[in-house]
């Protein structure tokens, strides 16, 4: 390969697809969303964790 074909493909790995970056945009939505959950099980055990676990518990045939 020559240096003059490198230079362009490399200067096509660094051009951003609109795809990708709308993809990359959304998997940090999730992340957040994700993280926002957690910070609400955290807020819920925090609170009264005795009760987050009793809820978890199988009585009788459940």
């Amino acid at each position: 390969m020559s240096q003059n074909q490198f230079e362009r493909s490399g200067s096509r790995s660094e051009s951003v697809d609109p795809e990708q970056a709308r993809a990359h945009q959304d998997q940090q939505t999730e992340d957040s969303s994700f993280e926002d959950l957690l910070d609400q099980i955290d807020a819920v055990i925090e609170k009264n964790p005795e009760g987050y676990v009793r809820g978890f518990v199988q009585r009788g045939g459940q």
